[in-house]
């Protein structure tokens, strides 16, 4: 198994980062020989991701209409003490390994959570949510939402959204995405730098589950 940057994504920083490599076994693999490892020789000419036009899914669904629109700004500059951050709509994340976000919802808290949690709190089931990425960064920046899959319905370069360009009719699902450099899609480097935001279900149905105490042990809670 082998590792290696995008040369093309990283032009001056990829010859100073490793080459990382690893070896896999598999149950019933003979044991007694080497693997054999090349270097990659399929690296992009463009660091772009794959164009969401030319990908269909091979079974149809049908894309749910709105219930809920979010547009999120992301941004990079300097904070307060002088250090480059990343900002969603002027909020750079930051972490309390003393208070995480999910046992301040075991407790019947999230709703306190200070602004730089980036917490956006979703409590009705059903809820469909568009959400608008705006990437105002001179870099594209890949997106993961965790536990989900989304429909990515259009992106464009630009600030604003093209609402009749948008794909509703069989659009690709995926569960990351990139946004393009001083553009926009409609859908963990990035923590050190802030580019997280927390997406909060149902707080009221995570306030009756009972963890195990091991968790809070790991936060030195008790």
């Amino acid at each position: 198994m082998r590792s290696e940057f995008q040369k093309t994504c990283m032009p001056d920083e990829a010859s100073k980062l490793p080459v990382i490599t690893a070896i896999v076994h598999y149950d019933g693999a003979p044991e007694d020989s080497a693997p054999k490892d090349a270097p990659w020789k399929d690296f992009l000419e463009e660091c772009i991701d794959l164009d969401h036009k030319t990908l269909q899914p091979l079974y149809e669904e049908k894309v749910p209409e709105a219930t809920k629109e979010m547009e999120l700004v992301i941004a990079f500059h300097n904070d307060s003490l002088g250090i480059v951050k990343a900002f969603l709509n002027e909020s750079t994340y930051v972490p309390n390994i003393y208070s995480p976000s999910l046992l301040k919802a075991f407790a019947g808290q999230i709703y306190d959570l200070p602004p730089a949690r980036n917490a956006f709190i979703f409590d009705n089931f059903g809820e469909v949510v568009d959400i608008s990425f705006i990437n105002t960064d001179e870099g594209e920046h890949p997106f993961h939402i965790h536990g989900h899959q989304f429909w990515v319905l259009g992106t464009g370069n630009g600030t604003i959204v093209d609402k009749d360009a948008l794909n509703k009719v069989n659009p690709i699902k995926r569960d990351t995405s990139t946004i393009p450099a001083k553009g926009y899609i409609k859908i963990l480097w990035h923590l050190q730098s802030g580019l997280l935001m927390q997406l909060i279900e149902f707080p009221e149905e995570i306030k009756k589950m009972n963890p195990p105490q091991e968790w809070a042990r790991l936060c030195d809670l008790t």
